[in-house]
């Protein structure tokens, strides 16, 4: 299932011609060092060629098993937009996991990372392939966040994480995946065990548990609910997972809005929006309404973009800061991802499907380099 010869090319953007792919690739033609061999695919030659970029084309349409094949043997890392994941990635996934190809997304769909970690990982594990999931703002701030403080502490306890200064636009590409990852949670999948597993707050870390009351956020009076924690919390105890933060380890976000008042605010149009995405009427009008895919933010808005992140060891009071002055799903994304496929191409990580923090040291400091503040050692 490895590999049988050379790849033509060490990095392989799919889904290049989307709205965040196009930002990828500006910043991997700024970036990429001399000598590497890149090449942009999608389904759309014409959006390809449009792309002002100096790398070859390749075709090809994610719902065929032979191109996804091909093109997973044609690479040592692919890295991939193509969205949502759970309708159009599980192809390329399966076709990288049993070639021994790297593989990268911005993936924050609880149902497709669990069905990776559940039917993918011993496969990759025999064929050398290391699978990351969520290298986009699902799920590096909080993951890599708490992967510094795990190399403070000797052993995590309750561990809270505060998000701040958010600013950032939305894209219809997240929009949809977003709608079709909460259907997919729902009323798609008809056993109950398997409804059950998807909805634990351990359904990306397989076999784990804890007495403990487990929550993924919640309301005081200046932290809102964190929209993210579904996913990150769940993200980031795949890291504890792997990375053995150790048997007391508790994780939980919130979001600083500032001020009694504005804070309960926000937290009704949380409450509002998801009252909106349980009901298939709900989720109707947020199709009709908010961004469609290949749509998203002006670069005048995202320009504006900035997030803070402050994640805390309660027991020890030990913290670890991560900021970037960028929008977190767009210039910021594209730097998350794109160094996330260099450590890769650099060596990090192990063979399995695993996270942003188990790419290690290797890879704060990459980020660090690229221009993300992280604190701690």
């Amino acid at each position: 299932m490895t590999q049988p010869s050379q790849p033509s090319y060490d990095l392989v953007i799919f889904g290049a011609a989307s709205f965040v792919g196009k930002l990828i690739v500006d910043y991997v033609c700024r970036t990429a060092p001399d000598g590497m061999r890149i090449a942009v695919a999608g389904r759309n030659r014409r959006k390809l060629a449009a792309l002002d970029a100096p790398y070859p084309m390749i075709v090809a349409d994610a719902a065929d098993a032979d191109a996804m094949a091909r093109l997973a043997r044609s690479a040592k890392v692919v890295l991939t937009t193509v969205g949502p994941y759970n309708l159009h990635g599980r192809t390329l996934i399966r076709a990288c996991a049993e070639n021994g190809t790297d593989y990268v997304d911005l993936c924050g769909e609880v149902v497709f990372v669990h069905d990776s970690v559940v039917e993918l990982d011993d496969i990759a594990r025999d064929s050398g392939a290391r699978i990351i999931h969520s290298a986009g703002f699902d799920s590096v701030p909080s993951d890599i966040a708490v992967f510094q403080l795990s190399r403070m502490v000797d052993e995590l306890g309750e561990v809270e994480m505060v998000i701040s200064d958010l600013n950032g636009g939305v894209s219809g590409g997240t929009v949809a995946s977003m709608l079709d990852s909460y259907q997919a949670a729902s009323s798609e999948i008809s056993s109950p065990e398997r409804r059950q597993a998807i909805r634990s707050p351990f359904a990306l870390a397989p076999g784990e548990s804890s007495d403990q009351r487990v929550v993924a956020t919640g309301f005081r009076p200046w932290d809102a609910p964190f929209f993210m924690a579904g996913y990150n919390t769940r993200l980031v105890r795949r890291s504890a997972q792997l990375l053995d933060y150790g048997e007391n380890f508790s994780y939980v976000e919130y979001q600083r809005i500032g001020g009694r008042i504005r804070t309960a605010g926000f937290a009704l149009g949380l409450v509002l929006i998801a009252q909106l995405i349980r009901r298939k009427w709900g989720r109707a009008i947020m199709r009709r309404f908010l961004p469609k895919p290949g749509e998203g933010p002006s670069r005048a808005q995202r320009e504006k973009g900035s997030f803070t992140v402050t994640t805390t060891d309660v027991d020890s009071g030990a913290a670890v800061r991560v900021r970037l002055d960028m929008d977190p799903g767009y210039e910021g994304a594209a730097l998350m991802i794109v160094e996330a496929a260099y450590s890769l191409l650099d060596g990090a990580g192990a063979p399995g499907v695993g996270t942003p923090a188990t790419l290690g040291e290797a890879y704060v400091e990459r980020l660090r380099d690229a221009g993300m503040e992280i604190t701690g050692p």
